[in-house]
């Protein structure tokens, strides 16, 4: 691992365990596509370390092949980003001549600030379920990477252990502010506050101690986005139990009462259609112009169904032609 623990960057080993050719190379752009997509023109082969990578890493522009696959379809460079992470992964065989697929690792380059490196090392460790750092092949995978396997799993842990304490301290914090805030509750003046609802902040104080306990079970699971979801909970429930930021829910209670009702009929009435005075033109009409807006004008139109000449012929029906002659 390069840098400590306010770096920026790092670098991590990973032993493939498994690889599918799922992917595809788009040479517009050298984009890493779906295998199905119709502009792949050749398949590429990531692997289960830089797939979950992927899937963990969150929201991200469209992966980029720094180095697209030729005859070996598990040989690539593949960079993936976002406004702030980059995460640049390198696939290459250290033993077999690459005609295994658990005779590769990738090494994995990450850059960007140190939390967002942090969430990421621990959601891929979380994901892939066995360590990278176990080895197919102990020597060769040391000597293609330079490290020991003691140095790897550190190198892989300093980063889960930062996450986990971050996460820790998360919760923790949620717990303080529940203890104060329910302290807090009990000494509010409603005389001060008429439109602050009492018992719907201690109802959510209350559901908070069930989020604060799933939080704590989620973490043990390592599952990062279940923590943060039981956090968010507990936050929205402290900003409600705190009559200066709790939201007033009185117009969706009692929509009759919304000041709006009015403001509508107001605007309704200004959308009534207007009447408009035509104001007759000074010159005299010349007679070349007939107004049929006015339905006090007689006006015929006969003359513009009239043609030259009638046609007379008469007409013959020949539905009752009888068939059999």
């Amino acid at each position: 691992m390069e840098g400590d623990f306010a770096a920026e960057s790092c670098t991590l080993w990973a032993q493939v365990q498994y690889s599918s050719p799922d992917h595809g190379h788009d040479p517009e752009g050298d984009l890493l596509r779906s295998a199905r997509h119709p502009a792949c023109a050749g398949k590429v082969m990531l692997g289960n370390v830089t797939d979950t990578l992927l899937g963990v890493f969150g929201a991200h522009q469209t992966p980029v092949l720094l180095q697209p696959p030729q005859f070996d379809e598990q040989r690539w460079v593949l960079e993936v980003r976002d406004s702030e992470l980059c995460a640049t992964i390198t696939s290459t065989s250290y033993w077999g001549w690459g005609l295994f697929s658990k005779c590769f690792l990738n090494q994995i380059n990450l850059k960007g600030p140190s939390e967002r490196i942090e969430r990421l090392v621990y959601d891929l460790l979380a994901a892939l379920g066995k360590s990278p750092w176990e080895c197919f092949r102990r020597k060769k995978f040391v000597k293609a990477s330079g490290l020991e396997i003691a140095e790897h799993k550190a190198a892989w842990l300093i980063w889960q252990n930062r996450a986990q304490q971050m996460l820790e301290d998360r919760i923790e914090n949620c717990r303080n502010l529940l203890n104060n805030s329910t302290k807090r509750l009990s000494q509010i003046d409603l005389k001060r506050h008429p439109d602050f609802d009492l018992q719907v902040a201690k109802d959510g104080l209350d559901a908070s101690e069930d989020d604060l306990a799933m939080a704590e079970n989620a973490l043990a699971d390592r599952n990062s986005l279940a923590v943060e979801r039981a956090i968010d909970r507990i936050e929205l429930a402290l900003i409600n139990a705190d009559p200066s930021t709790a939201s007033d829910a009185k117009t969706f209670l009692a929509p009759d009462d919304a000041p709006s009702l009015q403001a509508a009929i107001a605007a309704e009435q200004l959308l009534e259609p207007q009447k408009v005075e035509w104001v007759e033109a000074e010159e005299e009409d010349d007679g070349d112009i007939i107004d049929l807006t006015d339905s006090g004008d007689d006006v015929s139109a006969d003359w513009l169904l009239s043609g030259d000449e009638v046609d007379e012929t008469p007409l013959i029906d020949l539905s009752n032609t009888d068939e059999s002659e």
